[in-house]
């Protein structure tokens, strides 16, 4: 899936957004391996040559969806952006991986981002951030979620990872 987020006209937004809703597919995924996730053993990770902030935070719906929604959000000065006609682009790489504490069960996803503007709004884009939004369905425990982000022009990458609860 590829979403391509931008504006056209006067760009005074602070933000651009994305939010849908994300499946998680049974493990194992390829792709893990490309941008080096962590092994199971410890509780937190944090790595970044590319950094954004994240937050995870319980969704509850009309029954029986249970889940939670990731968010993150970067600095748009932080990417690269190539030149294509009017447009300026960038690719982001994500990969989410969520297990049960233990180390079992859970899934991946995995999305190529891509991220457009018109280059008659480049300055006021660099002083902004792309922030991404993804709901997953999950039922009621306690998870470890590793979240991964690569700038595909410059390879830089971020990773994060820590714990997190869906409540009953």
């Amino acid at each position: 899936m590829i979403l391509l987020l931008g504006a056209s006209g006067a760009f005074d937004i602070r933000a651009q957004t994305t939010e849908s809703v994300g499946v998680l597919d049974p493990p194992p995924a390829r792709k893990a391996q490309k941008l080096k996730m962590p092994k199971y053993g410890g509780d937190v990770l944090d790595f970044a040559d590319l950094n954004f902030d994240y937050k995870i935070e319980p969704v509850r719906s009309p029954a029986p969806f249970s889940g939670f929604a990731l968010e993150f959000s970067l600095p748009n000065r932080d990417l690269v952006f190539e030149t294509r006609d009017d447009r300026i682009e960038s690719y982001l790489d994500i990969f989410v991986r969520v297990r049960k504490r233990d180390g079992t069960g859970g899934g991946n996803f995995e999305e190529r981002l891509l991220i457009g503007f018109n280059k008659s709004d480049e300055e006021a884009v660099m002083k902004t951030v792309t922030i991404y939004r993804k709901l997953f369905e999950l039922p009621a425990g306690t998870y470890k979620i590793d979240i991964a982000v690569r700038d595909r022009r410059s390879g830089n990458r971020g990773i994060r990872s820590t714990n997190f609860e869906v409540p009953k």
